[in-house]
C-alpha cells in the first residue's frame, strides 16, 4: 500500500509536459485512458474527475455494446469509468433534439485531431423510418417535440410521422456516430435529401472528417438524390462520383 501511495505522489508531482512526452508514442485512445486515469489520481474525490467528450463517447459505446464488460472494467478499476448513475447524469446533459448533433461532431473533431489524414476517411449513411405520430412536452427545452422540423419555415405545424437519420461511418475505426436526425411528414423529397447530404458533407469535413462516399437504400426518394447531384447509371455513360461541395 505504501508503494501505491508513493507512486500516486510521483504522478501528482509530474509536470504535464513531461507526461505528454512520455505518452506521445501511445495510440490516441490509450493516451486518453492514461490521461483520464491521471485526472482520477489528482482528483480530491470521486466526483472531481472531468471526462472529455471523446472519452465519454467511447465509454458510452462500450456500455451499449456490453453492459457486463463495462461493469467488469469499472469494478476491477482497469479503466476510469463512471458509475451507472453518473453515466445517466451525463446522458441527461447531452441534448437530444432533431438537427445536427454538435456533441457528436465535436467528439469526431477531437478524436481526429491526433490521427493520420488517411484515418479520417469515412462514408455518410442515411436512412429513414416511419414513426407513430406523437407530440410531447420537453421539460428541458420547454418546447413541444414531435413536429416537422425540415423544409424551411411554415405557417402551420404538422406532426411528424417519419425520421431521417444521418450517420458517419469511419473506414478505420469501430464506431458509428449519428451526426444528424430530422423529423418529417411523409418521406423526405429527393431534392431536400440532396441538400441535406451536401450540408452533411460540408459539416463533417469542417470538423475534420474526409467523406469519400454516401450510402443509402434503393428507395425512390433516395435514388432521386443522385439525379440532383449529377450521378447517373446509364449503361454506356455511367457517372458514379460528384465533385466535392465547396463551402
Amino acid at each position: 500500500m505504501a508503494e501505491v501511495d508513493d507512486l500516486r505522489k510521483q504522478l501528482q508531482s509530474q509536470k504535464p509536459v513531461a507526461i505528454e512526452e512520455a505518452l506521445s508514442s501511445l495510440p490516441p485512445i490509450q493516451r486518453l485512458a492514461f490521461q483520464t486515469s491521471l485526472q482520477q489520481v489528482k482528483a480530491k474525490g470521486p466526483r472531481g474527475v472531468r471526462y472529455t467528450r471523446v472519452w465519454i463517447m467511447n465509454f458510452l459505446l462500450l456500455r451499449i455494446a456490453s453492459p457486463r464488460a463495462y461493469n467488469l472494467l469499472r469494478n476491477t478499476k482497469l479503466l476510469p469509468l463512471p458509475t451507472t448513475s453518473r453515466l445517466n447524469q451525463i446522458l441527461s446533459g447531452v441534448p437530444c433534439e432533431y438537427g445536427f448533433n454538435e456533441v457528436a461532431l465535436e467528439s469526431i473533431q477531437a478524436f481526429f485531431k491526433d490521427v493520420r489524414p488517411i484515418e479520417r476517411c469515412g462514408t455518410i449513411v442515411l436512412d429513414e423510418i416511419k414513426l407513430r405520430e406523437s407530440v410531447d412536452f420537453n421539460k428541458s427545452t420547454l418546447n413541444f417535440d414531435g413536429f416537422v422540423n425540415i423544409g424551411g419555415p411554415s405557417g402551420e405545424q404538422f406532426a411528424a410521422d417519419h425520421a431521417l437519420a444521418i450517420m458517419f461511418i469511419p473506414l478505420f475505426h469501430a464506431w458509428v456516430p449519428p451526426v444528424a436526425s430530422f423529423a418529417t411528414r411523409g418521406a423526405t423529397p429527393g431534392f431536400q435529401l440532396a441538400k441535406i447530404v451536401v450540408e452533411s458533407v460540408l459539416k463533417l469535413e469542417s470538423y475534420g472528417a474526409t467523406i469519400i462516399g454516401v450510402v443509402s437504400d434503393g428507395a425512390g426518394n433516395n435514388r432521386s438524390i443522385w439525379t440532383h447531384v449529377g450521378i447517373s447509371g446509364k449503361l454506356y455513360q455511367p457517372v458514379n462520383k460528384s465533385p466535392a461541395p465547396n463551402p
